[in-house]
C-alpha cells in the first residue's frame, strides 16, 4: 500500500494497533493523541492534541502539507474518553458535555477543516463507533452512549454533505483493551464471574485492527459490525423506534 492515514487516538488500544499495522505495511501515518508520543518510525508523524478541545489551525496546516500530494488519504476517527468519564449511571453534565465534544463536535470540526482546506479529492473518512448506539450496554455511562448516538448522526450528515468523499462507519463491541478492562473491573468488582464472562467475549484488538484495514481498503460497504452478528442490532433498533412512534 502507498497511502497516507490520519488516525486519532494513536497511542493506545485500537488506535495504537492500527498505527503499528499500517506502518508495517509501508504506509505513512499521521497520529493524533493527547498523550506523549509512543511510536517512533520514519513514516510516522505525531500531532499532540486532545479531542476535547477544538483543533488549532497550525495543526490543520501541518496535516494539509501531507495531503497536498496525489496519494490516497484515509482519515480514521478513533476517539476514546478517559476512564473517569465513564463513571456513573446518571447523566453528569460536565462529563456528558466532554464526551459529546470528543465523539461529535470536535470530530466534525477536525474533518470539516481538513476538507475545506485540502485540494486533494482522494480523501476517505472512517468513523469508529460503538454498538452502544443500538444496544445501550449498561457497562458504559448514559453520556457515552448519547455521544456515540450523536456520532452516528454525524456519519449520516457526512454522507449527504460530503458526497465527493467515501464515508464509512464501524460499530464495535468491547475489545480487550486497557480501558475496557478497567471499565469492567469497576462495574463488576464484586462479581468476578460476570467480569470474566465479559472479558472472554471481548474482541481481540489486533484482529479488529486487521479487519478494519481490510474493510477500509477492500470493501465497498459503508458500514461494518464487529462482531458481525450485531448488524441485526440495527434492524432491532429501528423496529423499536418505529413501534414507539406508532403506539
Amino acid at each position: 500500500m502507498d497511502k497516507i492515514f490520519l488516525i486519532t487516538g494513536c497511542n493506545s488500544g485500537l488506535g495504537y494497533q492500527l498505527t503499528q499495522k499500517l506502518l508495517s505495511l509501508k504506509n505513512t501515518v499521521i497520529g493524533i493523541s493527547k498523550t506523549k508520543k509512543k511510536i517512533f518510525n520514519k513514516q510516522f508523524y505525531y500531532i499532540k492534541h486532545d479531542l476535547r478541545n477544538k483543533i488549532e489551525d497550525k495543526s490543520i496546516k501541518k496535516i494539509n502539507l501531507f495531503f497536498k500530494n496525489k496519494n490516497k488519504i484515509e482519515i480514521i476517527i478513533n476517539a476514546a474518553v478517559d476512564i473517569d468519564d465513564l463513571k456513573g449511571k446518571k447523566l453528569d453534565y460536565e462529563k456528558t458535555l466532554k464526551q459529546i465534544y470528543i465523539n461529535f463536535i470536535n470530530q466534525y470540526l477536525l474533518i470539516a477543516k481538513i476538507l475545506n482546506k485540502s485540494k486533494n479529492n482522494q480523501i476517505n473518512i472512517c468513523l469508529i463507533s460503538s454498538i452502544n448506539v443500538f444496544l445501550f450496554d449498561k457497562v458504559f455511562s448514559l453520556g457515552y452512549n448519547l455521544s456515540k448516538s450523536l456520532q452516528f448522526e454525524l456519519y449520516k450528515f457526512f454522507l449527504t454533505r460530503f458526497k465527493n468523499y467515501n464515508v464509512k462507519i464501524i460499530f464495535l463491541s468491547g475489545m480487550q483493551t486497557e480501558m475496557y478492562s478497567k471499565t469492567l473491573t469497576r462495574k463488576f468488582k464484586k462479581n468476578s464471574y460476570l467480569f470474566n464472562k465479559k472479558i472472554k467475549k471481548a474482541l481481540n484488538v489486533k484482529s479488529v485492527a486487521n479487519e478494519i484495514i481490510h474493510f477500509i481498503n477492500n470493501s465497498k460497504k459503508k458500514a461494518l459490525f464487529l462482531p458481525k452478528k450485531y448488524k441485526f442490532a440495527l434492524i432491532f433498533y429501528y423496529f423499536i423506534k418505529t413501534f414507539n412512534i406508532l403506539k
